[in-house]
C-alpha cells in the first residue's frame, strides 16, 4: 500500500519515528490541488480546532509530495495519530504521478470538517519546509512554503 505524503510528514524524521518500518519510494506530484491550512472540527462537535493541513482543489496548480510503501497497520498508526475515527481527518484514495514516471494508487489524510483558512505554526511549517528541501523539491514550491510561515 502507498501513502502519500504532503505536510508536515515531508519530514523524513517524522516519518522515521512514527512509522519505522515505512519504505520510501519517490517524490510524487498531484495535479489540480494545492496545500491549505484551515481550521475543523470534528464529528459531532462544535469545538473549532486550529490549523491543520488540507487537500484543496485548485485546478491548474501542481502539489509536491513524496510517496512511502506502508503496510496496513502502518495506516491504522496514521489514522489513529491523525483521529480519523473521530472525525479531524478523513482518509483519501489519490492517484499520484511519481518522479519516476509511474503512477500510483495511494490512501492520504485531509481535513475532513474544514471550517475557514487558518495559519500553520512555525513548528509544522519548519518540518514542511525541511522535508520539501530534503527532497530537492522546485526552489519556487520551497518559497511558496516559506511564505506561508
Amino acid at each position: 500500500m502507498y501513502l502519500f505524503l504532503y505536510c508536515e510528514w515531508l519530514d523524513s524524521d517524522l516519518v522515521k519515528r512514527y512509522v519505522p518500518h515505512a519504505k520510501f519510494e519517490t517524490k510524487v506530484t498531484l495535479a489540480d490541488y494545492k496545500v491549505a491550512f484551515t481550521s475543523f472540527h470534528e464529528d459531532g462537535s462544535d469545538v473549532i480546532k486550529n490549523g491543520g493541513c488540507h487537500l484543496e482543489s485548485a485546478p491548474g496548480n501542481l502539489l509536491y509530495g513524496v510517496l512511502y510503501e506502508v503496510s496496513e497497520d502502518d495506516v491504522a498508526l496514521i489514522d489513529r495519530l491523525t483521529r480519523v475515527e473521530f472525525g479531524s481527518y478523513t482518509k483519501k484514495y489519490i492517484e499520484v504521478n511519481g518522479e519516476n514516471g509511474k503512477t500510483y494508487q495511494t490512501v492520504s489524510h485531509s481535513i475532513k470538517n474544514p471550517t475557514s483558512k487558518s495559519s500553520p505554526s512555525t513548528e509544522y511549517m519548519d518540518h514542511m519546509i525541511k522535508g520539501a528541501r530534503e527532497f530537492g523539491f522546485p526552489k519556487a514550491y520551497i518559497q511558496q512554503l516559506e511564505e506561508l510561515r
